[in-house]
């Protein structure tokens, strides 16, 4: 490891441990203080209209009320919320304002963006739309595909909520042992969650999270990497929310003995796991924690989804990101 690693990686632990230094106060943050908070971000948010949401807050669990214009409006909403610190639970009480758009028009949009999509065209997916509410079923390899559809349908105008009943059928068979195993590195690499204060375990291909998280998005972020191909779901409801929770003190000494190695097969392991980015993986190589990708991708979005990858795994320093966009080939079609 070279002097100026050292030093770069001083930096970050010094970061982390004042960032800890704050999270400690924040079992003294107020009800008061967290709906300011909140309502200061709304503010900032040009897609969320002041005058939209109501929020109030008791004993940490915020609850957002009214009608807001678009599912994606209110998608973003939530994500403020749940990122706010001192922030233990959202209740969603918003409401999507009704389009003048038919269902037939909202389902016939909603069936493009699915079969246009380089990671979901080849699946044949179903969609239902009822005064704006999209259900969508069919079947995916994976958990990440299933939430991949979801996302891919809420910003169609007019869609007032997606629920999704998409099945997942994984194609190839894996042992709770190795899923259990992906689990643990997923959560260790992740820069968002704290591994120390969490447990996995793998039965039959169900993952069960247990232990705290310092936040409702770390508890989000928690469920998305346990995500990993094979599961059959992800059973999050023993995870506990504790805002006073110190999520960087114990990890910023093992930042240190990651090597560019360990920092590289994570890295690969969350582009397997990731439907956005597809196959084949970039190409990457990791040098004193800076990571450069190279290679061809199907689109701007797997160009996209490879630098969040790479730049969310603990102890990456940089993402150059050299990715060239290919021409995507003929698919066929997956029943």
């Amino acid at each position: 490891m070279n002097t100026q690693r050292i030093e770069q990686m001083t930096v970050l632990i010094v970061f982390l441990l004042a960032g800890n230094a704050v999270f400690a106060r924040d079992s003294s943050i107020t009800d008061k203080q967290i709906v300011f908070a909140i309502n200061t971000k709304y503010m900032a948010e040009p897609g969320i209209p002041a005058t939209a949401n109501k929020v109030t807050a008791r004993d940490g669990v915020v609850v957002l009320s009214g009608t807001i214009d678009t599912l994606l409006a209110k998608e973003m909403a939530l994500k403020i919320a749940k990122a706010t610190r001192g922030v233990k639970a959202v209740v969603d009480d918003m409401h999507v304002k009704a389009s003048l758009r038919s269902d037939a028009a909202i389902r016939s949009d909603m069936e493009n963006q699915l079969r246009t999509d380089s990671a979901l065209g080849t699946y044949h997916l179903i969609v239902h739309v009822n005064s704006g509410v999209a259900t969508l079923t069919g079947k995916v390899h994976s958990w990440a595909e299933r939430q991949l559809a979801a996302e891919a349908v809420r910003g169609v105008r007019g869609a007032r909520e997606v629920k999704n009943q998409i099945a997942v059928i994984p194609n190839s068979k894996r042992t709770d042992a190795e899923i259990a195993a992906d689990v643990r590195d997923r959560l260790g690499f992740d820069v968002y969650v704290n591994r120390d204060d969490l447990s996995a375990s793998v039965k039959d291909g169900v993952v069960t999270l247990n232990g705290a998280v310092g936040s409702v998005a770390e508890k989000e972020a928690a469920f998305t990497d346990a995500a990993v191909f094979g599961i059959a779901s992800v059973n999050d409801d023993h995870v506990k929310i504790l805002a006073g929770g110190q999520p960087n003190l114990r990890r910023a000494g093992k930042i240190l003995a990651l090597s560019d190695e360990d920092i590289s097969k994570a890295i690969r392991k969350a582009f397997a796991d990731d439907p956005r980015v597809g196959s084949p993986s970039p190409n990457l190589k990791v040098s004193d924690g800076i990571v450069t990708l190279k290679g061809d991708v199907r689109d701007n979005r797997a160009k996209a989804a490879a630098q969040a990858d790479a730049k969310n795994t603990l102890g990456v320093l940089g993402v150059t990101n050299l990715l060239q966009v290919r021409v995507a080939g003929t698919r066929n079609r997956r029943d």
